[in-house]
This record gives C-alpha cells, sequence and structure tokens, in this order.
C-alpha cells in the first residue's frame, strides 16, 4: 500500500509540473513584444523632451531629437535643446544719499541657448518594456545674453549695456530609462552631462549724464574680456515622450 501511494504521488506531481512551473516562467520571462518591434534594426523614432525647469511660455527648457536604430541594442540620436528668456522690469528704490531719495531703473534681458548632440545610444535589454540607455557622442553649445537698463537719481541719468557670447565644442553623455506604455509610445528621463571646451566674449558699458552742476556732464566707463577653458557641466534631469514608427 505505501509503495502504491508513493507511486500515485510521484505521477501526480509530474502531471502538474508543467502547470506549476508556468507560473514561475511568467514571472522570468520579463519581453514585452512592443519594446522588441519599436527597437527593431531601420525604425526611426521621434523624442520630445521637457527639462526640469520647463516652462510653458516660450517652450523655455524643450528639446527635439530624432533617433534610427541600427540594431535593438543600438541607435543614432541627433538632437537639439532650445532655451530662450526674455524679461522686462522696472525698480524702485531709496538712496538717502540722494535728494530726493528716489531711484527708479528699467531693465530688459534677452538670453538665448541652444546645444546640439549626436549621441551613440546602446540599450540594455531592449525587449523589455522598462529599459536602460547609455548614449555618448559630440556635442556643440552657443549662448548669448543681452541687458540694458535706464536709470534716474535725482540730477543724474544712468544707461548700463551688458553683452555676453559663448561657444562650446565637446563631448556629451546621456544615462537614461526608458518606459513603453502603449504600442511605439514610450516615456523616458535622462540625466544629461558633458565635458567642453568654451569661448566667449563679454562687453560691459556704464555711462552717467549728471546735471546737477549746470551743463550736462557725460561719463561712461567700457570693458571687454574673453575667456577660454574646459568646462565640466551637469545639465539636469530631462523627461519626454518617444514615438516609433
Amino acid at each position: 500500500m505505501t509503495r502504491f501511494r508513493a507511486a500515485h504521488v510521484l505521477a501526480l506531481a509530474l502531471a502538474l509540473s508543467p502547470a506549476l512551473a508556468h507560473p514561475a516562467h511568467a514571472q522570468i520571462d520579463r519581453t514585452y513584444a512592443p519594446a522588441s518591434e519599436a527597437h527593431e534594426a531601420g525604425r526611426w523614432s521621434l523624442q520630445f523632451s521637457i527639462a526640469e525647469n520647463f516652462q510653458l511660455r516660450g517652450f523655455v527648457g524643450s528639446g527635439l531629437s530624432i533617433t534610427k536604430n541600427t540594431s535593438p541594442q543600438g541607435a543614432w540620436e541627433l538632437g537639439f535643446t532650445y532655451d530662450a528668456r526674455t524679461k522686462e522690469q522696472s525698480e524702485e528704490g531709496r538712496d538717502l544719499s540722494l535728494t530726493p531719495p528716489t531711484l527708479d531703473m528699467e531693465r530688459s534681458d534677452d538670453r538665448t541657448f541652444l546645444d546640439f548632440r549626436l549621441l551613440r545610444l546602446h540599450r540594455y535589454h531592449p525587449d523589455r518594456r522598462v529599459g536602460l540607455q547609455f548614449g555618448v557622442g559630440p556635442a556643440l553649445s552657443y549662448s548669448h545674453a543681452h541687458s540694458e537698463a535706464d536709470g534716474q537719481r535725482a540730477a543724474q541719468t544712468t544707461h548700463e549695456i551688458y553683452t555676453s557670447s559663448d561657444y562650446g565644442i565637446g563631448v556629451g553623455a546621456t544615462l537614461g530609462t526608458e518606459v513603453f506604455v502603449a504600442p511605439a509610445i514610450s516615456l523616458h528621463a535622462r540625466y544629461s552631462g558633458s565635458l567642453r571646451y568654451s569661448w566667449g566674449t563679454e562687453s560691459w558699458e556704464h555711462s552717467i549724464v549728471d546735471t546737477s552742476g549746470g551743463p550736462a556732464v557725460e561719463t561712461t566707463q567700457n570693458v571687454e574680456t574673453t575667456s577660454h577653458g574646459w568646462a565640466l557641466a551637469g545639465q539636469g534631469v530631462t523627461f519626454g515622450l518617444s514615438v516609433y514608427f
């Protein structure tokens, strides 16, 4: 009787083994068909990205890139980031050394930043719904700033102009994750940085017209500087949407 029960239990265990093994296999198998299909060689995709300090007005901190898969694990990505700001403000203050003790100032600021990158992407586990990405490649950047300020201090009128331009060339890198939310659509989060050689110029001009002593007397100061050197910087985290076609 004991041998019969043992054989019966063994036969039942062998019969149930495929059913018991199936859930375990389903947990280990993390492949996701939409991810595998999207990462096929030859497919293209568009990436729309925004930075941490993104502002809807003027699309400050927005980016756009296009990617072509060369294999499930690799791709080329060409992209750029755009950042432009314009600000105008009025200021009122007090300077007790003046009569009357008031200071009025009108200021305008314009800033523009462009960043171009060609990255070689490597995907880890491209057939999974959630995957890791790393990219590295050449990077170019350009930034420009211009500000003007007009002030009034009693019998003095001031005018100030500041201008700077900066160019950079070097290597950029990015590390992030991609999560598929639908066939041919995924979300991504990336952290980017770069090592660049940059060079630029700065100019500052300040003029004062004083009428307190009778006829107007104008005094002007001019300062111009140039700079160059290597810089290691992080561009922060960006979030975005990828569409494959």
